[in-house]
């Protein structure tokens, strides 16, 4: 189909903002050729491919400016500026403010960072059935092995992302039944406070373990995708309450202990995992997990 083909160009940015990105080499990704795939990708999300990775690449150094006090220019290289200047012009034309600026300011709104506590165990949060990751906590650092996600690809605002994942369940209760007591991942990509909801990007998702990736990757065919969630260090918060107060958890992620942690984000995007779901529990009840990947 021809818009699995633009989603197939749209992650293939997402994943290489820090490299080269021209026209030519998206539309081969999407097999569409140059002069077609300008015209349709525009149709398909509203805006041109180009602005698409200039937006993406601006939105993701806004995050490491907030998350963290490493310099402007070495953030400018990570997602793709070769020159300082340039970044600087373009960051201040969509921000209003300098990413100096931006950042001193993010950094003025922290709070404290709080003592550490005891740090949980990998296995607390690796297993599908663990409990102890599900105690209130501020921010933990554990280390977790890999996971990999099988997962379709929502577009617009937040409030609607329950459509794809009722879509995800209808395929998975076909195709693949084992899936529907899997971990569900869900991957907000995009900031609403900075992104208009027509151009939100989340990730509906079922992680499984190495064991099983073999088997559900030949599964992940169009329209699903499939990513790996890296083995590695990550921060932990837990967020009790509705869906729509995780800003909460991402403040206290992101604002008040990140910049203060001594940790740096990875290059890959927070997952919420959900251990429990509206159907089991009222919604002063669900628990969710942030892991943002630490390097």
């Amino acid at each position: 189909m021809l818009e699995e083909r633009l989603l197939r160009a749209a992650l293939y940015v997402e994943r290489h903002l820090g490299e080269p990105l021209s026209l030519e080499r998206l539309a081969d990704e999407a097999c569409i050729s140059t002069y077609h795939f300008h015209r349709l990708f525009r149709l398909w999300l509203g805006e041109p491919v180009m602005e698409y990775v200039r937006r993406l690449r601006l939105e993701h150094a806004a995050y490491r400016l907030r998350a963290s006090t490493r310099p402007v220019g070495t953030i400018a290289r990570e997602v793709g500026y070769a020159s300082a200047d340039a970044f600087g012009r373009a960051f201040r034309e969509r921000f209003g403010e300098s990413p100096r600026a931006y950042q001193a300011r993010w950094a003025a709104s922290s709070a404290p960072v709080e003592p550490p506590t005891k740090l949980p165990q990998a296995r607390d949060l690796a297993a599908p059935n663990a409990t102890s990751a599900d105690a209130p906590a501020r921010v933990r650092v554990t280390r977790l092995d890999a996971w990999y996600l099988i997962g379709l690809r929502h577009l617009g605002p937040y409030q609607g992302v329950w459509r794809t994942w009722a879509a995800l369940a209808e395929w998975a209760e076909r195709e693949a039944p084992a899936l529907l007591a899997a971990p569900r991942i869900g991957i907000s990509h995009d900031d609403p406070e900075m992104v208009e909801g027509s151009k939100i990007r989340y990730d509906a998702c079922y992680a499984v373990g190495a064991a099983e990736s073999i088997a559900m990757r030949a599964l992940a065919r169009p329209p699903l995708h499939w990513r790996a969630m890296p083995a590695g260090e990550y921060a932990v918060t837990i967020h009790e309450g509705a869906y729509d107060e995780l800003g909460v958890a991402y403040r206290r992620l992101f604002i008040d202990w990140l910049p203060r942690s001594g940790w740096y984000p990875g290059d890959a995007p927070v997952v919420e995992w959900y251990r429990n779901s509206p159907r089991e529990v009222a919604e002063s009840e669900l628990r969710t997990a942030l892991l943002l990947p630490l390097v």
